[in-house]
């Protein structure tokens, strides 16, 4: 199975936030995106999402990628801290939600 390299980012993201010791996955999700980001929004968004779940199963973010992100320039690599420098600020790349209550643990 493949899996977007944004998907792969975002989960590395989730799960440096958490507990070092615990695990996390992603699965698909088929659901579709939360009803209510604006139809311009959904419109945008794949129509398949991915979960992490924590090493007990428990969802700890889902999210939905754009079908595709238009380039401001050229790929030439990255430009000093810039890691992507074709795409535009305040770019959108897809939707995250955390689901459920969570508190400080």
């Amino acid at each position: 199975m493949h899996y977007h390299p944004v998907a792969w980012a975002l989960v590395t993201l989730c799960a440096a936030s958490a507990s070092a010791q615990e695990s996390y996955k992603i699965e698909p999700l088929k659901e579709a995106a939360p009803a209510e980001l604006s139809g311009a929004i959904k419109g945008q968004l794949s129509a398949q999402g991915y979960r992490v779940v924590d090493g007990q199963g428990a969802a700890y973010a889902e999210f939905w990628l754009r079908k595709s992100v238009p380039a401001a320039g050229k790929p030439a690599g990255a430009k000093g801290t810039v890691l992507f420098p074709v795409l535009a600020e305040g770019e959108l790349l897809g939707a995250l939600r955390f689901p459920g209550k969570r508190g400080i643990e």
